[in-house]
């Protein structure tokens, strides 16, 4: 098989607006200010930033819907771990958003941490 066609497009929802499963809440406007920093990023197996997790690529990211979700398009390659067979059979369907900026708590009776000035650093699988 050729190197090329080891190579998987994949694009999907990177972050939706609302609260996490880890109690962050995203809203529209930091979202928006958000997906344009995802692009040019790496897609890495894991949140593991190391060399070997490095499976692909964000080619694009934008808003939908006033920043309601951020969606993505990029490339991934196998990498020996059966990694294009499990997105393509969904196994892997979802992925996850590395990035810095600030975690607040949204208010002092509040158990929710609200995410602003979010830099995209990478997706994960």
């Amino acid at each position: 098989m050729s190197e090329s066609a080891k190579m998987f497009n994949v694009h999907g929802v990177a972050v939706k607006a609302g609260i996490s499963r880890n109690r962050v809440k995203y809203t529209e406007e930091e979202l928006e200010k958000f997906a344009q920093t995802l692009t040019n990023r790496p897609i890495l197996k894991d949140h593991n930033a190391i060399v070997d997790n490095a499976v692909g690529l964000v080619t694009s990211s934008f808003t939908q819907d006033k920043g309601s979700t951020v969606q993505y398009s990029g490339w991934v390659k196998e990498d020996g771990t059966g990694l294009i067979e499990k997105v393509q059979d969904k196994r892997v369907k979802e992925v996850s958003i590395g990035a810095i900026g600030n975690i607040v708590q949204e208010s002092d009776d509040s158990d929710i941490l609200l995410a602003t000035n979010m830099q995209g650093l990478e997706l994960s699988l």
